[in-house]
């Protein structure tokens, strides 16, 4: 009887050690190209600080404290080389806007990464209700090979974050 157990467990583990192989082996390194096509994306947060009238400054130096909460969504097209572009659609403490993004982004071997300058546009009906171009970075980090994507902004203005999938 322990023969016949000790035969069953040795199969098992036959059929299943080079299945755990491929599970254990580290994702190749990440580079710019993995953040090509067409990804949706949604993000959520506050934002904590609104410029002065007279233009943003660095590091929110003369900003105003507020606490507006923001929910955003749309998508990223990633071109492979470091050229983003995309459409978004955010709330901001009930203040609708849409528009399109367009900006930078690189990704390090090891699946981290940044989205840089990534200036919204809003379309006409936007202006018309009140909504501005502006602009924001993010920090991101591939999940799950390079299908998922965790994004957290890195602004002083705002505390958001969200995810992206590969469509």
């Amino acid at each position: 009887m322990k023969k016949l157990l000790f035969m069953v467990l040795a199969l098992q583990l036959i059929l299943v050690l080079p299945q755990m192989g491929s599970l254990l082996q580290a994702q190749p390194p990440y580079s710019n190209a993995d953040f090509n096509g067409t990804w949706a994306f949604g993000v959520s947060g506050t934002v904590i600080f609104t410029p002065p009238s007279t233009g943003p400054t660095p590091n929110c130096a003369g900003w105003t404290a507020v606490s507006l909460p923001i929910a955003i969504e749309g998508t990223l097209i990633g071109d492979g080389k470091g050229g983003l572009s995309g459409t978004q659609t955010f709330n901001a403490d009930g203040l609708v806007c849409s528009g399109t993004l367009k900006g930078t982004y690189t990704v390090a071997a090891d699946g981290t990464g940044t989205l840089n300058n990534v200036t919204f546009t809003p379309d006409a009906k936007s202006i018309s209700a009140g909504c501005t171009s502006t602009a924001g970075n993010s920090a991101l980090t591939f999940a799950n090979g390079v299908n998922h994507i965790d994004l957290t902004g890195t602004d002083c203005f705002q505390v958001i974050s969200g995810s992206a999938t590969k469509q």
